[in-house]
């Protein structure tokens, strides 16, 4: 058996008149299909069968279905050949999955408002935290230059009023350089010896303070300045301060950790250890 051009038709049947409910060629391959040479499947759409307990019946046109041996067209059913009732609990069944098709759908807008609502928690919670870190970037911020190798020298030859004094100039233009208020470049007087250079350099602690005025730029954009100024030495008044030309340009301004504070208090013992060194030395 294949299929051919004939209808099949699905009539409800009224007291006044035949309604039609649906009509299908038989060569509609999106809703006939040909299961095997005896049985013909037909996809029924929702709508069809819709009045519970009514009555139905179906005809089908000769020519619907055709022999495969000979490409004969079969004979069909006509009039009421095919009569059937809809029992009510097939729309009770029917509406139960309808009833489970919206839960379904309910669930799915559910869970799609829950995760919407973290989406823009989790939004909130990474614009509270960068707000945060800004808040906190915005704060003083502990920082250290390096001197170069002819800058340590000279340094290190200084007595203690010359260092506190050397500090103190160098914080003035740095300041200038920025530019910013000479009070918000500090320092605690920390030194270091880094110990990844090739030849002796020292490490000093230089800290920017926020505005308290809000009239200047702020700490982040100090210290990336104060960064940029160092990096490009050469062509910027870096080079031609008195105290800011022995900062060295590859090293630029580092910031430090909170937990810096604690390696400045080493470097404070060590440091103390190091001016008794030289002192003795002197003495000798």
């Amino acid at each position: 058996m294949d299929l051919s051009i004939g209808n099949i038709t699905i009539f409800q049947d009224d007291p006044e008149r035949k309604i039609i409910r649906q009509i299908i060629s038989g060569n509609n391959h999106e809703f006939v299909e040909l299961e095997d040479e005896n049985i013909v499947s037909v996809k029924i759409i929702k709508s069809t069968f819709n009045q519970p307990g009514g009555s139905y019946h179906v005809t089908i046109d000769n020519n619907f279905v055709k022999s495969q041996a000979n490409q004969e067209p079969l004979y069909g059913i006509k009039n009421h050949g095919w009569s059937f009732t809809i029992e009510s609990k097939c729309f009770i069944i029917s509406s139960f999955f309808n009833e489970i098709e919206l839960i379904v759908i309910y669930k799915c807008l559910h869970f799609l408002f829950i995760l919407f609502y973290f989406i823009l928690f989790f939004i909130f919670l990474m614009i509270f935290k960068i707000a945060s870190k800004e808040k906190e970037s915005s704060d003083s911020i502990r920082g250290i230059v390096r001197l170069t190798p002819e800058g340590t020298e000279h340094f290190e030859g200084l007595n203690d009023v010359d260092r506190e004094t050397f500090y103190t100039k160098l914080r003035q233009e740095l300041a200038n350089a920025i530019p910013i208020s000479s009070n918000r470049v500090i320092t605690n007087g920390n030194i270091e010896v880094d110990i990844s250079a090739p030849r002796r350099q020292i490490i000093l602690s230089i800290n920017i303070k926020k505005d308290e005025t809000n009239r200047e730029i702020s700490v982040n954009s100090a210290i990336k300045d104060l960064n940029i100024l160092i990096w490009n030495k050469p062509i910027t008044v870096i080079a031609s301060g008195e105290y800011t030309r022995h900062l060295d340009q590859g090293y630029g301004y580092k910031t430090s950790r909170k937990n810096s504070s604690i390696i400045f208090k080493l470097c404070q013992i060590k440091n103390l250890f190091l001016k008794k060194k030289i002192k003795h030395n002197d003495f000798n």
